[in-house]
């Protein structure tokens, strides 16, 4: 294009545009770099060429010379800033920025030194010389070589980061105090040391076996459940409870889990988060367990038995049966209590309530108020009322033999030979019921006051209720 358009365009333009170019590849590298660029060594090189090569446009030799010495500035000072940082970015596209700013910088001392010494013989930029058109070949391979080596360090850059990342996240994982493990296709495909702890196995263990295999079959199908609900997105309560499986011996633990769904290589997967409640759980049920049992015999309380009675009787209505309720209370109680002490009388209380728990049929229920009256909730009594009637008064009746046996109470409170004998016998009030035309605490009064007419009679006795013992109130009796 020389002679074509003017000299301006194709010396100072282009040179500019050249030298622009460089600086810009500068530029870049102190980014790549994470360093602060020293701006006027980028801007310099491109005014010394703007406002020189104006002045120099019929001088080739000059021009030569003065570009060459500033290509050789700009590159140098490139090689400059890789070799300070050549720890901090290693990699292929720093070696190949080295090797093309060292390319460069010899063929820019090779020009000067050819010029200098008058070996050239290139009079403009058109003459094809050894020199003219190896600088043509070096500088085209020279920009492929910065490109190519600036994508790379890019892409290397890229890769440490993600790197370092990864490396943070999992030193993150690794150090929580919580289970967590990426489940995808129903397999584990990661779990970390303290989830592996949790589980009781080695990691190995467990990486890529289906999460089900540890799972207590009970939960299996929730667990199952949870997880495709996950896969989908649901997070709302979605923090469950689940009983595992762990250590080769597989002791049912209580995990605690939650969760995200994420893409794991490219699948489907969900990132779960758990730990291990078992004491929380062991706590919640000793808790339940004492809202509804007595704390010295373990029998259901009156709470529980509340409850027992209201499903009994929904039940009736369903099969139109009929079932009973048994109060009875221990006749002379209180005696033992004033002359051996309560520690004593509560071990009467107990063994009172094995001899009710081995004697009751397995459908019934044995249940303490408090003291010492204790109640059976009899099942299962059959639709007619006499025979039902008859069958309440018998198992009652069998209940308070079984009750007026001898027992054997050691004394002191450290169980030593020392024992007391005490005969013990029970009053007994039936009350009978079938669908909740009553409410449950009618029933249980019912039976109250039936075991009150029992006391009234003499004691050992078995009273079934009827209309005359409704009273305003039962009147207190004496153990």
């Amino acid at each position: 294009m020389r002679g074509l358009i003017p000299d301006a365009v194709s010396v100072v333009l282009a040179n500019v545009s050249v030298h622009s170019a460089c600086a810009l590849y500068v530029l870049a590298l102190y980014r790549l770099q994470e360093r602060p660029p020293t701006r006027w060594l980028l801007v310099l090189p491109v005014l010394v060429i703007a406002l020189t090569l104006p002045w120099l446009l019929r001088d080739y030799t000059l021009r030569r010379l003065l570009v060459s010495a500033v290509s050789l500035f700009q590159f140098g000072h490139m090689l400059v800033l890789l070799h300070q940082r050549r720890h901090v970015t290693p990699g292929r596209g720093h070696r190949i920025l080295a090797f093309a700013a060292l390319l460069t910088c010899a063929l820019m001392l090779y020009r000067l030194g050819v010029t200098l010494a008058g070996w050239d013989t290139a009079r403009q930029v058109t003459d094809s010389t050894f020199t003219v058109v190896m600088t043509f070949m070096l500088v085209l391979m020279v920009i492929l070589l910065l490109s190519t080596g600036t994508l790379l360090m890019v892409q290397e850059r890229s890769e440490h980061a993600l790197a370092a990342s990864e490396a943070r996240y999992r030193l993150l994982v690794e150090s929580a105090n919580e289970g967590i493990c990426v489940i995808a296709n129903g397999h584990i495909e990661f779990i970390n040391t303290q989830g592996a702890a949790l589980f009781g196995h080695p990691p190995a263990a467990l990486l890529h076996q289906p999460i089900t295999a540890f799972i207590h079959p009970d939960d299996r199908d929730r667990v199952r459940d949870n997880h495709h609900r996950r896969l989908q997105g649901v997070v709302n309560g979605m923090t469950y409870a689940a009983r595992v499986l762990t250590t080769p011996e597989h002791i049912t633990r209580w995990f605690e889990v939650s969760g995200v769904a994420l893409e794991w290589h490219g699948q489907h997967a969900a990132l779960n988060f758990f730990t291990d409640i078992t004491e929380r759980k062991e706590m919640e049920e000793r808790i339940e367990h004492l809202a509804f049992h007595d704390a010295l015999t373990g029998l259901p309380n009156r709470r529980l038995l509340l409850d027992r009675i209201t499903q009994a009787q929904h039940a009736n209505g369903r099969s139109h049966g009929h079932s009973a309720l048994v109060f009875l209370d221990l006749d002379n109680f209180k005696p033992l209590n004033d002359r051996h002490g309560h520690a004593t009388g509560d071990l009467l209380l107990v063994q009172v309530a094995q001899r009710l728990h081995q004697h009751t049929r397995a459908a019934d229920t044995v249940a303490r108020l408090g003291g010492d009256e204790f109640v059976l909730l009899l099942h299962g009594l059959g639709p007619d009322l006499a025979p039902a009637t008859a069958q309440a008064h018998m198992l009652a009746q069998r209940t308070i033999a079984t009750l007026a046996q001898p027992y054997t109470l050691p004394l002191g409170s450290d169980h030593a030979a020392t024992t007391v004998t005490h005969h013990c016998t029970a009053s007994a009030g039936v009350a009978l019921f079938s669908d909740d035309s009553a409410s449950a605490n009618d029933v249980l009064d019912h039976a109250d006051a039936a075991m009150y007419a029992a006391k009234a009679a003499g004691r050992g006795q078995v009273h079934l209720f009827s209309d005359a013992d409704r009273t305003p109130e039962a009147p207190p009796a004496t153990s």
